[in-house]
């Protein structure tokens, strides 16, 4: 799926910066970890990883997530399209499609 879009390396930092306020007190128990992509045509893409099943509510916040990091960035040319998806991933972190990176990942105890 996303393996297949050219990522660009790092986010920019104006998204990053968006990224960090749109997620402050939106990271909850469940989330394992948060990755995001640029693609080189402008597509923002979010991924949840939960350490359950994905519920509606967990669509309902990642879709929240996206509407408060669009509004701390300009109207036109940063991102010119967004893509979301929540995932249920038991396993390890390599399993996990980083993207352009993580924007958290929750400390896993042995």
């Amino acid at each position: 799926m996303d393996k297949m879009k050219e990522f660009i390396p790092e986010l920019p930092e104006e998204v990053l910066r968006a990224c960090v306020d749109g997620l402050l007190g939106e990271i909850y128990p469940n989330i394992r970890a948060i990755s995001a992509g640029l693609t080189r045509d402008n597509v923002f893409i979010l991924h949840y990883y939960l350490d359950r099943e994905p519920t509606d509510y967990d669509r309902d916040s990642i879709d929240a997530v996206v509407n408060e990091i669009l509004i701390y960035l300009p109207t036109e040319g940063v991102i010119e399209k967004v893509s979301t998806h929540v995932f249920y991933e038991n396993g390890s972190y390599e399993n996990m499609s980083r993207m352009s990176g993580f924007l958290y990942a929750r400390r896993q105890y042995k």
